[in-house]
């Protein structure tokens, strides 16, 4: 910058004196002895008189007349240059000119707002020639500077754009960046939809982007705008209308506009040509990832140089073409290209952020990643940060919307306005196979918020104290029944199973008799513990490689559907160890609640919409979960539902016993069902199903208490072996006092996890593989000892340092009940469809909620993300049952045969991790069932603090947030002092206990 910044009779604003030659400003490339300037776009010019023109980000001398942004001093940017902010620059159009002569909107000093320039402080303001501004004089001719020039003088000014002729000053018109036409085109725009200039002016940026809108065209874009007459569709087509217009000004090739569900449009430049496309409805699913996919592949074939800027404006969760979450693959898509030059944005087309809540913290987590809330939302924090009456108009939304991912100036000078508002599960990944750091750290740690996960339920989870009797469900509603059951003298048994029969209408998405379950037993009277496996078992005509080249078939459809276990599992429990009151007092409660109508809970809702597009294109689960089928409004919390279906068909089980699913009745009903959506169940099938009921595993954890779980192929053998690693640390409850030796207690964690989840890869079902020596390794003191000595206290290893040789599929999904009766005895009971609404098949003539169980199975000739081939111990073999990660726990007082502890989850693959997690801190760190459950957990929703993150990131653990839902645990535990039972149902997901004294 010139030291002189004086202002005189000859000079305008300030930093800048008046020339020798004026016809010399703008006229040459480079002055000889200055041969380091550049010229032209792009040129970052630092001093001299070169690059006459227009180089961006030029900081002193007279360079950049005609249009150069960023000039800082001398006489730059005659002619339109954004952000010159002294000297003569500016003349003409240019936005940002704080001193100097000519034309500036928001021009602050000088001789600015000649020829019509908005928003000029002083002087003529438009249409006059060379007006005053403050802090400058005139100068003795007006008429060069903001009067008309002599037309050879004269360039177009638009950003980074040379003139015609040899520079000159800007004409002396109100437009925005000269006479060029694109500059003019893009200045009726930003009158056109009010955009703030100190938005509109970072617009230059797209000149160096590929612009591709991705439009969400699923069914659910019909829902209309809450207070307004519009659909989310309809609000998507100006969306696209605003991008079309200010996209084609700054890329001559207009835009791309990608669809789900229908052909893309191409080089789009003019809204006309979107218009007929927009009139056709929108429907079908949400298959984000394949979308994604073609558009990233679409660019990298045209080897060209510019970034990619993807915009993505959606109202819901991906799914894959069978209607099946998807969430994972889309976050894999972006984190693989993350290295690239490719920036992608969300635009959330809706107003109910949980629909869209797996966006979550995304745009901190992944390089590159922006979201943005709908435009409601964004303007009310807007307002809210910076006053009620801060203008925030739909094409500021739009702008914020196309520089969200590339430009980190807006995060910054829109002072920090959030991209998002709601909140959602985060937690820490790690496990073997999926999140394990190979080698070395991550160089950051990335800290997520300690939040509820994605049903949004807020408040404290409940603590039942009960002295004889406690019922924990992930429904209030079915806890009520149990405890009802007690009270009519009904066992242990029967208040878990008729609570459980509740449980699969009020959490149907997660179980229900379509499904099947593991039932863990105490009984006081026999002294021993019962494993009862219910696992669902593939079709006769099932084969090993049914699936491949069509995996999808295995979470969709009637393929996906294995053989229910949960009826036989139920009547086999009931004939062992119920009949205090009536098979069919189990099923009444239930019963009446489908006929008379139940609330819908909060975790179901949430369950609804996120499956919302095969909803409305499934006639059976649209005639359930669609509340107003004019407006497609579907069922949500607090909704009262029936389901009149389903209770006839429990009734028919009531009265004619389980026979009545497997032989009788329904059995025909129920193949049908599954034939008609392309399965392969047959009669023969049902017939022959039988539940494998044996004593349950155990393990002493010391001389007074011993675990019980459940056989394989549940992950109960993998719940005894992580306790027996531990247990050999001595664990006492100071390990959790200071911050270093907490770090070293949740690596160990860490590190015994692994190991466990390196075995759960060799875990088959016992009766058609022989994992015997496996079986007992994992039961056994001395090898756990063994793996104890393997685990280093500064570091971890490669996955095969563990014993991964091969994977599972990771899923997530079921439900889970524990009680303990006044009879002395207990019952942790898991049960699951698998999937969200399982293979999404629901019975037009049963109500019955069909299970995906066959996605449990390994798949041959597949790899996961590290190239580790599937298991063959869980490939598909006819009448086996897949690997579970189901394990439910009871601890014994040994001496006097009273229940401690019971506990179980739900949540998929965390749901062994969670167990072991909330049964040591119940049991070694002291903390109450309540403590121990609402506490955060490794492998789930919630994190430990930040310190100690970051030491366990320094002994090699990949720490990074996780976008989905966790685990659900529901626990009792005896308390001694009090004489009572204390019952706690996991607050994320809105259970609650009940019980009696």
């Amino acid at each position: 910058m010139y030291p002189n910044q004086q202002y005189t009779q000859r000079g305008g604003g300030p930093g800048g004196q008046y020339p020798p030659q004026q016809p010399s400003y703008g006229v040459g490339n480079m002055v000889p002895g200055h041969q380091q300037n550049m010229s032209g776009p792009y040129g970052g010019n630092q001093g001299g008189f070169g690059s006459a023109g227009g180089a961006p980000y030029n900081q002193s001398g007279f360079a950049g007349a005609a249009g150069a942004p960023y000039n800082q001093s001398g006489f730059g940017g005659a002619g339109g240059a954004p952000y010159n902010q002294s000297g003569f620059g500016g003349a003409g159009a240019a936005p940002f000119n704080q001193g100097g002569f000519g034309g500036a909107p928001h021009n602050q000093g000088g001789f600015g707002g000649a020829g019509g320039a908005p928003y000029n402080q002083g002087g003529y303001p438009q249409g006059q020639s060379g007006g005053y501004g403050p802090g400058g004089y005139p100068p003795p001719n007006q008429q060069p500077y903001g009067g008309n020039p002599h037309p050879q003088n004269v360039g177009p000014s638009g950003v980074g754009y040379p003139p015609a002729q040899g520079g000159g000053y800007g004409p002396s018109s109100g437009n925005f960046m000269s006479n060029d036409p694109r500059a003019q085109r893009l200045n009726q725009i930003i009158q056109q939809y009010e955009i703030n200039p100190q938005f509109a002016a970072r617009l230059q940026l797209l000149g160096n982007c590929e612009v591709v809108v991705l439009c969400d065209d699923s069914g659910s874009m019909n829902t209309p705008l809450q207070g307004t007459n519009q659909t989310r569709w309809d609000e998507l087509k100006s969306l696209v209308n605003i991008v079309v217009d200010i996209c084609s000004v700054m890329d001559s090739n207009g835009v791309d506009v990608y669809f789900l569900n229908r052909d893309p449009m191409l080089n789009v430049s003019d809204t006309r040509n979107v218009r007929q496309i927009f009139n056709m409805p929108p429907q079908g699913l949400t298959p984000l990832v394949p979308a994604l996919r073609r558009i990233i592949a679409a660019k990298r074939n045209q080897t060209f140089e510019k970034k990619l800027l993807i915009l993505i404006a959606t109202d819901g969760a991906p799914t894959n073409e069978y209607g099946q979450p998807d969430v994972g693959a889309l976050e894999a898509v972006l984190r693989q290209e993350r290295t690239q030059q490719t920036y992608v944005t969300f635009l959330a087309c809706t107003d109910d952020l949980p629909t869209v809540s797996y966006l979550s913290n995304w745009d901190k987590m992944i390089p590159n990643v922006d979201v943005i809330d709908d435009y409601r939302s964004e303007r009310a924090e807007i307002q809210r940060t910076r006053g009620g009456n801060f203008p925030f108009s739909y094409g500021d939304y739009i702008v914020k919307s196309l520089l969200g991912a590339i430009d980190p100036w807006r995060r910054t000078v829109i002072l920090a306005i959030a991209t998002i508002s709601f909140l959602v599960v985060s937690g820490v990944i790690f496990g073997l196979l999926y999140g394990l750091k190979q080698h070395a750290p991550d160089a950051n740690v990335e800290i997520c918020s300690s939040s509820l996960e994605t049903y949004h339920i807020n408040g404290s989870s409940i603590l039942g104290k009960y002295s004889r009797a406690a019922v924990a469900v992930d429904n209030g509603e079915c806890s009520k029944i149990g405890r009802q059951i007690l009270e009519k003298n009904g066992t242990t048994m029967d208040a878990a199973l008729a609570a459980a029969i509740c449980n699969g209408v009020m959490n149907g998405h997660s179980m229900g008799i379509g499904g099947g379950c593991t039932i863990l037993i105490y009984s006081k009277k026999r002294k021993r513990a019962y494993s009862l496996i219910g696992r669902e078992r593939a079709p006769y005509a099932a084969n090993a490689t049914m699936f491949i080249g069509r995996e999808n078939m295995s979470m969709t459809g009637g393929l996906s559907i294995a053989v229910p276990g949960e009826i036989r599992a139920y009547k086999k429990a009931y004939d062992e160890f119920g009949g205090g009151v009536s098979w069919r007092d189990l099923f009444q409660p239930t019963i009446q609640l489908c006929r008379n109508g139940f609330i819908v809970s909060a975790s179901q809702a949430a369950a609804i919409e996120q499956t919302r597009s095969l909803i409305l294109n499934d006639p059976a689960m649209r005639e359930l979960f669609v509340k107003n089928n004019k407006t497609n409004e579907l069922y949500s919390k607090g909704d009262i539902m029936k389901r009149p279906k389903y209770a006839a068909t429990l009734e028919i089980i009531a009265e004619q016993g389980a026979d009545a699913f497997y032989t009788g009745t329904l059995a025909d009903r129920i193949v049908k069902e599954i034939h008609d959506h392309g399965g392969i169940i047959t009669k023969q099938d049902l017939a022959d199903y039988q539940v494998d009921f044996n004593e349950a595993l155990s393990v002493d954890l010391n001389a007074s208490l011993t675990a019980f779980t459940t056989q394989a192929p549940s992950s109960g053998p993998l719940l005894v072996f992580i306790l027996n690693i531990l247990r050999g640390y001595n664990i006492v409850e100071s390990n959790l006092k200071k911050t270093s030796d907490a770090a070293l207690f949740y690596h160990r964690l860490i590190e015994a996890f692994k190991f466990a989840y390196a075995k759960r890869t060799e875990l088959a079902d016992p009766l058609k593989i022989n994992i015997t020596n496996l079986l007992r390794n994992l039961t056994s003191k001395d090898y756990a000892d063994s793996i104890r000595a393997r685990i280093n206290d500064y570091k971890t290893f490669g996955f095969e340092y563990y014993g991964g040789t091969w994977y599972h599929q990771l899923k997530t999904g079921t439900a889970h009940l524990s009680v303990v009766g006044p009879d002395g005895d207990a019952v942790a009971l898991t049960s699951t469809v698998n999937l969200y609404f399982g293979s999404k098949v629901l019975g037009r003539e049963t109500g019955i909620i069909y299970n995906d169980e066959m996605d449990d199975f390994s798949i041959p000739n597949t790899t996961n993300f590290f190239g580790v081939p599937a298991s063959p111990a869980n490939f598909i073999a006819p009448g086996k049952r897949p690997v579970s990660s189901m394990s439910p726990l009871i601890l014994l007082e040994t001496a006097n045969q009273r229940i401690q502890q019971v506990l179980g989850a739900s949540g998929g693959t965390k749901i062994t991790t969670s167990v072991a997690q909330v049964a040591m801190l119940n049991l070694w760190f002291n903390e109450n069932i309540k403590q121990a459950i609402d506490a955060p957990r490794l492998h789930s929703q919630l994190l430990p603090q930040a310190d100690i993150l970051k030491l366990l990131k320094k002994r090699g653990h990949n720490i990074t947030c996780s976008a989905y839902g966790g685990s659900v645990i529901q626990g009792i535990e005896w308390r001694d002092e009090v004489n009572q039972y204390w019952a706690n149902c996991d607050i994320r997901k809105g259970g609650a206990p009940d019980g009696f004294s």
